[in-house]
């Protein structure tokens, strides 16, 4: 499905369970791992003695991702320990190595700090051009069977009505398409998921918010396995993006991020 996959890892616990669910769904991928050696932190200079500390801590998490793909059967893992700004070093590495994929918790924080997406997580979804799938909880690591695709009926919000469909047909997955749009939209968008849904032989199911769409989205994740919508957010703002990164997301999106239950691949632009 993805031929080039990027998992940016922490060697925490929950990206244990990251790397064994992105295995699950993906096993005959090409995998990437990366772990930056964070050297854009404060005015003061690092010591060498930091800076050996900090490179012990990327080699081992590299290699611990590593292993953990190894055991799943998948050989061939390239691993990049590089230096600078995370959020730089990642962007760099999906362009130099043409990634299809990039994988990355939202956050490494517990309690009420998972409210909030992970800074490294913001940056690079206001430059990424490529699918983020993003976990903030551990997943099962099953395959999908029930895809849930959130549309606005938009002209930005049919890649992600696109590859919704690709993987439901991938996984043999039944797609859910929750329109949370305009009514006059509303006949648009669904003649144009069902066409793409019929030529693959997609079971589709098709449903209206009829409240806040935070609140349709969010209650209708516990019913399905995987989440696929777009970044959402156009206009003004969002040409600011590069300076501003919460300016690449709209409130909707981040809420669905912070909050969301199950994992997310957000498709950009």
């Amino acid at each position: 499905m993805f031929r080039k996959i990027l998992i940016a890892t922490d060697n925490s616990a929950l990206m244990d369970n990251i790397i064994e669910y992105t295995a699950t769904l993906f096993p005959y991928s090409q995998y990437y791992v990366i772990n930056v050696i964070d050297t854009s932190s404060g005015p003061v200079p690092m010591t060498y003695l930091l800076h050996e500390t900090l490179s012990k801590i990327s080699r081992e998490a590299v290699d611990n991702a590593k292993k953990r793909l190894q055991d799943m059967g998948i050989d061939g893992v390239v691993k990049m320990t590089p230096q600078g700004k995370p959020s730089h070093e990642i962007l760099s590495a999906i362009r130099k190595h043409e990634i299809e994929l990039l994988v990355m918790a939202t956050h490494a924080k517990s309690g009420t700090q998972r409210l909030h997406i992970g800074k490294t997580c913001r940056r690079c979804l206001r430059r990424v051009h490529c699918p983020v799938m993003i976990i903030n909880k551990p997943p099962r690591p099953v395959r999908p069977s029930r895809i849930l695709n959130p549309t606005s009926g938009s002209k930005y919000s049919k890649g992600a009505s696109e590859l919704a469909a690709l993987l439901a047909e991938h996984f043999g997955a039944i797609l859910t398409n929750l329109f949370i749009g305009p009514e006059e939209k509303m006949a648009e968008s669904f003649d144009y998921v069902i066409g793409g849904t019929k030529s693959l032989g997609v079971k589709l199911n098709e449903m209206v918010c009829d409240s806040v769409p935070e609140r349709c989205i969010i209650e209708e994740t516990k019913k399905n396995d995987l989440l696929i919508c777009s970044r959402g957010r156009r206009g003004v703002a969002y040409k600011f993006r590069i300076f501003a990164h919460r300016l690449a997301l709209g409130k909707l999106e981040r809420d669905i991020i912070a909050q969301g239950e199950i994992p997310l691949i957000m498709v950009n632009d």
